[in-house]
């Protein structure tokens, strides 16, 4: 229970993040994990010279795993290539991008609306 908490207070904006403290982003990543809610990227991952056909096949080991690792509900991202952000007008390299725990959505929703966001219903 502190653990959901914890991440509800981030996702208002109450508390900081774990995520991405003092951190840079790496520019040999191919891919990146994106909240749903706000288009802001949370993680990142260099994949070069790997199998998309395997990536695509291991999600959970590759990608979902770590997600999971930072109590974050693998319904709340979408897991996205370089190539298709920087195709949508999305720089993953600018730091703007990136989820740093400002406002968003959520922190207008009641707390029976945030668990259930949060994929804890």
């Amino acid at each position: 229970m502190k653990k959901e908490k914890q991440r509800l207070l981030e996702i208002a904006g109450i508390s900081k993040p774990k995520l991405n403290e003092e951190f840079k982003v790496d520019p040999k990543y191919t891919h990146f994990a994106a909240l749903k809610s706000t288009g802001k990227i949370i993680n990142g991952w260099d994949y070069t010279g790997y199998d998309p056909e395997e990536l695509k096949q291991e999600r959970d080991h590759y990608f979902l795993n770590d997600i999971r690792d930072n109590d974050i509900s693998p319904k709340m991202v979408s897991i996205l290539t370089k190539k298709y952000l920087e195709r949508n007008g999305i720089d993953p390299m600018n730091w703007d991008n990136w989820h740093k725990g400002d406002h968003d959505e959520t922190s207008f929703m009641t707390d029976k609306e945030n668990m259930k966001y949060l994929g804890y219903s």
